[in-house]
């Protein structure tokens, strides 16, 4: 029995020439698991949002049919979907609104005329199994990303609907958090209710989807089962698979899978080769630094690391870490209790603001943030403008090229899709040409052909000899990325070395993160598979 039917339906936002979703058709099964998929600006987000029932909202130029449960969606009063159709948003601050987490969660049944009793019951029953009881009491905003987005979960579900939309859930939560989040999604579909999703994160959902539907351009090209959309020629036109499907593919056509893979004997000699280990000048010194936040345990112990001119260093960890927090005190934003920071042999809070930001440049977690101008070529050269550089606009037309932004240079930054948005804010930093780059999650938002492009970015910019320091969430881009891996855990280093050091099920033990498949391979290999993406599949094959 299908819940939600969708017919011949198109959508153009308010002032906009082009449609952002053309004629779609699509149907979608009561107590399914369906997963949106496809590049930035798909359209997957304004999707979930029609079906929502946005379109009051936004106004624009709509045409077809919308059909949950039974109830046609654009002529149903906005307030009257909300008790059958709830939606979590991909960035979880624009849901919060409430001083604590327990008026949080309980305020979204409160709009639905529940007793506050009843509201209360459900509010402390799903904060007890999302989070714990001592998150109660504490405000939204002293969350990190990871934990806002498992509030903002649970105010959804304490609404109780039979169909819940959830764009990018994944984005902000460590592969640990990930799992945690996505058991609770289970359960809801072990229940009965409709799950879907809008995500880049198909390595994650390629085992558990009912159903994956590939968008492009507004346009629905696939929809099926799981391995039928994956191993369809038409995908790869579209996205860039995960390097366990194009494992995979390689091995189908040798008709054997994964579960295979390790039982080959050829695999049994490990290939085991010392870490390189070049003398490079040492560009940043964080030497025995500590850091507590005002009334609370959380923050840094005894952080030793030395980063190393033009070397690509990522920042591992799950949310709450201590990840930002470093990145925080790298950058002066904040004062060690303890310990010192020094950027070419100068401490860091020596160096006055404008000093700081020709040499360290910082990408925030969310680049929305960031943005103040009113069209993309102004915002990218609004700091080579005040940092004094020459042909400002120039900088900002060649940075915009780079990220294959430049046909958008005279648009408005909130005009971009949320993959767009995290590109020009790594322009914004790029144009300023600083010695050290320290992007903060660069992946959030972006589907896997755009992050690949910003992987791309990030290693010319090594060649040119700036030094990267990456937080990152996703394990399997850091291990090709990434010269060092710094995994860290309750504000401390776990361990420091190289992506074959560091990804073992015996390191990342010691913290929340979850191994991915392909960390079960590397072992065997050598460092060169790990230098991309490419060398990886063609190791394998070749010992195969």
């Amino acid at each position: 029995m299908d819940i939600i039917d969708i017919k011949n339906l198109s959508y153009k936002y308010p002032d906009e020439k082009d449609f952002v979703l053309e004629n779609i058709n699509l149907k979608i099964k009561k107590n399914s698991f369906t997963c949106l998929i496809g590049p930035s600006g798909c359209g997957k987000t304004t999707l979930l949002m029609l079906i929502r029932g946005f379109f009051q909202e936004y106004g624009g130029k709509i045409s077809g049919n919308i059909v949950v449960k039974g109830k046609d969606v654009i002529k149903t009063e906005f307030n009257k979907l909300g008790k059958d159709i709830g939606i979590i948003f991909q960035d979880p601050q624009v849901q919060l609104h409430q001083l604590r987490v327990i008026d949080e969660v309980a305020s979204a049944p409160m709009y639905q005329g529940l007793p506050y009793d009843e509201c209360q019951k459900r509010a402390k029953e799903l904060i007890d199994k999302i989070l714990d009881p001592s998150f109660y009491n504490k405000s939204p905003t002293e969350l990190s990303s990871g934990q806002q987005q498992k509030v903002a979960l649970a105010a959804t579900l304490a609404m109780d609907c039979e169909v819940l939309l959830l764009d990018e859930p994944f984005s902000f939560l460590d592969t640990g958090a990930f799992r945690e989040v996505l058991d609770i999604i289970l359960d809801l579909k072990k229940q009965g209710k409709t799950i879907v999703i809008a995500t880049h994160g198909i390595e994650q959902i390629s085992g558990i989807a009912d159903e994956l539907i590939l968008m492009n351009n507004g346009k629905l090209i696939l929809q099926g089962d799981v391995k039928s959309v994956l191993y369809n020629p038409k995908f790869d036109k579209v996205l860039e698979p995960p390097l366990s499907i194009k494992v995979g593919k390689e091995l189908k056509k040798k008709n054997i899978d994964w579960s295979e893979l390790l039982y080959n004997k050829k695999f049994n000699n490990k290939i085991l080769e010392k870490s390189s280990d070049e003398n490079k000048d040492l560009i940043l010194e964080v030497s025995n630094v500590s850091f507590n936040y005002p009334e609370t345990e959380k923050g840094l112990n005894k952080i030793n690391l030395d980063i190393k001119k033009n070397e690509i260093l990522g920042l591992i960890g799950s949310n709450g870490s201590g990840k930002t927090t470093l990145a925080k005190l790298i950058l002066g934003l904040l004062k060690p209790i303890k310990g010192k920071i020094k950027l070419h042999g100068k401490e860091i809070r020596k160096y006055n603001t404008k000093e700081r930001a020709k040499h360290i440049g910082y990408v925030t977690q969310d680049p929305i943030d960031m943005f103040f101008e009113e069209s993309l070529i102004k915002e990218v050269a609004f700091g080579p403008k005040c940092l004094g550089y020459k042909n400002p606009e120039e900088i900002a037309k060649k940075t915009l090229d780079k990220l294959n932004l430049l046909k958008f240079k005279d648009k408005h930054p909130d005009s971009l899709s949320g993959g767009q948005k995290s590109l020009l804010g790594i322009g914004d930093i790029l144009a300023n040409n600083p010695d050290i780059i320290l992007l903060d999650e660069p992946e959030f938002g972006l589907d896997p052909i755009n992050w690949h492009k910003i992987v791309n970015v990030i290693k010319e910019l090594q060649k040119q000899g700036k030094t990267i320091i990456v937080i990152t969430q996703d394990l399997e881009k850091s291990m090709f990325l990434c010269d060092r891996i710094v995994l860290m855990s309750h504000g401390e280093i776990v361990k420091s070395g190289t992506p074959k050091e560091v990804f073992t099920k015996q390191v990342l033990s010691k913290t929340k993160l979850l191994p991915l498949r392909v960390f079960d391979i590397i072992p065997y290999l050598s460092e060169k598979a790990l230098d991309s993406e490419e060398n990886f599949v063609k190791e394998v094959k070749k010992i195969w």
